[in-house]
């Protein structure tokens, strides 16, 4: 009877399993279907909905995150996001009023509460409650994203980037009609950006990141249907990347457009490296580059006319310059996640000012640290030299072989690279449009659930 009975455990083990893959497919798909549609707003409803959406991944992730842990590198990235949420979490614990007020230059803050008789008062470490919550609940919905990603196998990752990338056509195209259109397009939040492609998004800098990552990520698929020998697909590839890179360039975003050309420029040296490549793949891949630069010319009018501009009086000097000071006034803990405009205003000059104010440093790093302080620098310290680690193994260094039909995996690390790089003038992974899509391409390469799922069922058999 045993023989039996651990047969039949192990069949309904797999169909479980089966089922669970399916269902983190689907909810990871819905979840970045409901990210790239109205997870690109400034906050409020569009990220309450994304967040509403990632309920169902943070179930699963839960329920697979043995799968998902089970290499080291995986645990180190995990160990990474728990200490960020966690020290996130601790600006939100009450303090002494006198403790609170000799962390940093709240003496101002203090006198007011003083005058309106809370001076007695316990409070959290952060500037902005509501902010820094809103941040912990963010860095969970990526968290999730990218944990029950990387609890699937490699192959399912890829059907879930393909159909992201799917997805994210028709923004491509909607904005193609609103560069087409100029202020007459639709475009959700008509306050900012008024020209050019931005598609559901509300900053056109972050709809030019995503599509600077989406459009070498596609002529990497192409690159792979070509090593299939399946023609019209690697052509429906390479056409998809050439359209995502000429909406990244309709944006006029100058760091956005810079950096398409340099992803696509250096997954074209990834994709050619290789002892078995041929001629036809390497010939297939300099065309889909070719077509892809090309593409920018369309937009080179709006693009000069933003590189006319004098760089001296773009206002991310400014923010640099007051927030170093900034930084320097709250160390060593940091004003608290999210409440940067509040811990910046004090220190921007009144000549500085200007008629609007600044939500964010447009330097992740430099608001990190006022944010976070020490603890925010180590972590980020400690997160780009991961980054950077696992991008070298898995770009080609020597002759490599392409059997394993694994090109648009090899890219991941220099795409990963794009919103990572575009954050020193920006912040593009602080929009859950973005960061939802990064964490499920930072798990892919990596991702071995099916693998782990057969480890754990040969050492229970």
């Amino acid at each position: 009877m045993c023989g039996p009975m651990r047969v039949w455990g192990f069949v309904m083990s797999e169909v479980t399993s089966r089922a669970s893959d399916r269902a983190a497919q689907f909810a990871l798909v819905a979840l970045i279907a409901v990210a790239l549609a109205a997870g690109g707003g400034p906050r409020g409803t569009g990220d309450a909905i994304v967040q509403l959406a990632a309920l169902p991944v943070l179930a699963l992730a839960l329920l697979r995150a043995p799968l998902a842990l089970h290499r080291r590198w995986h645990r180190a990235f995990a160990t990474l996001l728990i200490a960020a949420l966690a020290v996130t979490l601790l600006q939100l614990v009450p303090l002494p009023f006198e403790l609170w007020r000799a962390l940093g230059p709240r003496e101002a803050i203090a006198q007011h509460l003083a005058l309106a008789g809370e001076g007695s008062a316990w409070r959290a470490l952060s500037l902005d409650t509501a902010a820094t919550l809103r941040a912990a609940v963010s860095l969970t919905v990526s968290a999730a994203a990218w944990t029950l990603a990387a609890s699937l196998s490699r192959d399912a990752i890829a059907r879930v980037v393909q159909l992201t990338l799917l997805i994210a056509l028709p923004m491509a195209l909607l904005g193609f009609a609103q560069a087409a259109a100029a202020a007459h397009a639709w475009r959700p939040y008509d306050f900012h950006h008024p020209i050019g492609a931005i598609g559901t998004f509300a900053n056109r800098n972050h709809f030019a990141a995503l599509m600077a990552m989406l459009g070498p990520l596609a002529f990497a698929f192409g690159a792979q249907s070509q090593l299939r020998r399946d023609t019209p697909r690697a052509l429906a590839w390479h056409a998809l990347g050439a359209i995502f890179v000429l909406a990244c360039a309709l944006s006029f975003s100058r760091a956005g457009s810079a950096l398409a050309l340099l992803a696509l420029l250096c997954t074209g040296i990834v994709l050619m490296r290789g002892a078995r490549i041929g001629a036809g793949i390497r010939t297939a891949v300099v065309i889909a580059l070719g077509l892809g630069a090309a593409t920018a010319v369309y937009a080179w009018d709006g693009l000069a006319q933003r590189l006319t501009q004098d760089p001296a009086d773009d206002l991310r000097w400014q923010y640099l310059r007051n927030g170093l000071e900034t930084a320097q006034a709250y160390m060593p803990f940091g004003s608290g996640a999210g409440s940067f405009r509040w811990a910046y205003v004090p220190f921007e000059p009144v000549t500085d000012m200007v008629s609007v104010h600044a939500d964010r440093a447009h330097n992740d790093a430099l608001q990190t640290l006022i944010e976070f302080g020490i603890a925010g620098a180590l972590l980020l310290v400690a997160a780009l030299a991961l980054l950077a680690w696992q991008s070298l193994r898995r770009i080609p260094i020597g002759e490599i072989h392409h059997t394993d039909h694994d090109s648009p995996a090899r890219v991941i690390g220099v795409i990963v690279w794009v919103p990572v790089l575009h954050s020193l003038v920006d912040y593009p992974l602080r929009t859950l449009g973005i960061a939802v899509v990064f964490a499920v391409l930072l798990a892919w390469p990596l991702a071995d659930g099916a693998r782990a799922r057969e480890h754990r069922g040969s050492a229970t058999r």
